[in-house]
């Protein structure tokens, strides 16, 4: 979802990835942990899907950062815990594709940067850019939300 942003192509992503993996299991060759191997095989998918029927293109920002890097966590821990997965998802979308991978990836899915690099196919300078980008993006959309006064007063 984070790569396509339609629910039809990721799931077309992920059906593929799967199916390629299987047919190439005889080539996995254990530098990277199974999950790790399968879940670069899917992106890989979901980026070539979005290529070929050019849903969304990536986006690179060149903007300036802001000084003080707010952190994704703090601005989880605002929200309720029934809310949180669809909150997440909704703004993962209204981001860009490559920020919001990078954040599900490092956060959601708890790799390390080594291993988001590995999935994603980037250098593990530039994922730590985009978690950067990503992390304030994503506190910015957090304090956008109309609850967020009465979230965050809960915690």
């Amino acid at each position: 979802m984070s790569v396509l942003k339609q629910e039809d192509d990721a799931r077309d992503a992920v059906q593929q990835g799967f199916l390629l993996a299987y047919s190439n299991l005889s080539k996995f060759r254990g530098d990277a942990s199974f999950s790790t191997w399968l879940c670069r095989i899917v992106i890989n998918e979901a980026l070539r899907i979005g290529r070929q029927r050019k849903n969304r293109t990536l986006e690179e920002w060149d903007e300036k950062l802001p000084e003080a890097s707010p952190v994704v966590n703090e601005a989880l821990a605002n929200f309720l815990q029934a809310d949180r997965a669809k909150i997440i998802r909704n703004f993962f979308a209204l981001m860009p594709a490559r920020e919001a991978l990078v954040l599900q990836l490092f956060y959601l899915e708890e790799q390390s940067v080594k291993e988001t690099a590995y999935c994603t196919g980037l250098t593990g300078n530039y994922v730590k850019v985009l978690l950067s980008r990503g992390r304030d993006r994503f506190y910015s959309l957090c304090q956008q939300h109309p609850d967020w006064q009465d979230i965050s007063s809960n915690s």
